[in-house]
């Protein structure tokens, strides 16, 4: 007699662990940098455990076992502007404006550099014949990759207004200073006429505005019938709930952060006779630009190797994005792309 096959006892599949915030992009940064030895805690330095965990393999030499042997610099890596070029703001000074240029790109100050622009823009099929409000311009990299681009004129408005200055020297250099002209964005909106305006773009700034009706309305009074707005931003996700992540990232920003959520876009550019094409979660895709940018920056950190306030302003910039994308890892933040399109 054929013996019962015995069941096969079902394996219990393991439960997914969820994301502890920071560790990921703490990890991968990690294993970027080339300086070695122990960090130290000092007076007034970060106090959260995460920048310490990431810093535990060593991302600066505090000093013990001497200075390391300096590496010369590769002239052709370094930004074509220097701080008697350009007015710098106090906020950005020579050294950290060179770092965030070499994690980001040459004129940009936020992830995905001059690819994302271009990405973005594809959509709105823009030409020589229109302009382009860019809110939230930084140093200009996207005023005038769009001007370049596509032949538009860009109109950039940045709310730093000594960043404006920088940015609107820039354009000078590049021969751009009619195509992209950047200005000091007022609380009160862009300085444009009314109905003026083919499109308005504004990447990861609107998060900074606390009244952002107004400022949309603002913008709203510039475009012409027709007009396409295409935005990203920081948004809020869940129940509203200050996270320790969410307090920690909020607190570390150099302004405060005013946040919408996904649907609060969508609903009020519909309210406002809008057609919304695209109404979408990118911080996938976005956290992608942020691990690439840092990736992208091992391969030339070494070369300023030595120069000690080149290297602080490295980790302090690691920092500041290792608590900025904690959030992101718990859940709480999250990007949104909107393109809609101005129905009358």
């Amino acid at each position: 007699m054929a013996k019962a096959a015995k069941k096969k006892s079902a394996k219990k599949k393991p439960e997914k662990k969820e994301k502890q915030p920071g560790i990921a992009l703490g990890k991968r940064l990690r294993g970027l940098w080339p300086f070695n030895g122990k960090s130290k805690r000092s007076p007034g330095s970060p106090s959260d455990e995460l920048f310490f965990e990431m810093l535990e393999d060593g991302l600066l030499e505090d000093g013990s076992k001497g200075d390391p042997e300096p590496i010369e610099s590769d002239e052709s890596d370094e930004p074509e502007t220097t701080q008697e070029e350009m007015v710098l703001p106090d906020t950005w000074p020579e050294s950290r404006l060179h770092i965030v240029q070499r994690i980001w790109g040459k004129d940009f100050l936020k992830p995905g550099g001059e690819q994302s622009v271009i990405d973005l823009i594809k959509p709105m099929a823009l030409n020589g014949d229109q302009t382009v409000l860019d809110i939230g311009a930084g140093l200009g990299g996207s005023s005038r990759t769009i001007a370049r681009e596509t032949g538009a004129w860009v109109s950039g408005f940045e709310a730093n207004a000594d960043l404006a200055i920088a940015a609107m020297e820039l354009s000078k250099m590049a021969g751009l200073t009619r195509k992209a002209s950047i200005k000091a964005l007022s609380l009160e909106g862009p300085d444009q006429k009314a109905k003026s305006v083919n499109a308005m773009f504004s990447k990861e700034a609107l998060y900074k505005i606390e009244d952002k009706e107004a400022m949309l309305a603002a913008v709203h009074e510039t475009l012409r019938p027709h007009a396409q707005v295409l935005l990203t931003d920081y948004v809020e996700i869940g129940s509203g709930e200050i996270s320790p992540e969410m307090e920690a990232w909020t607190t570390s920003e150099r302004t405060p952060a005013h946040l919408w959520k996904l649907d609060t876009y969508k609903e009020y550019f519909e309210s406002r006779n809008y057609r919304v094409h695209v109404a979408e979660d990118i911080t996938e895709k976005y956290y992608h630009d942020v691990v690439t940018g840092f990736t992208e920056f091992s391969n030339t950190i070494k070369t300023f190797r030595g120069n000690k306030e080149m290297e602080e302003w490295s980790v302090k910039e690691a920092e500041f994005w290792v608590r900025r994308m904690a959030p992101f890892e718990s859940g709480k933040l999250g990007v949104c792309r909107i393109f809609a399109q101005k129905m009358d």
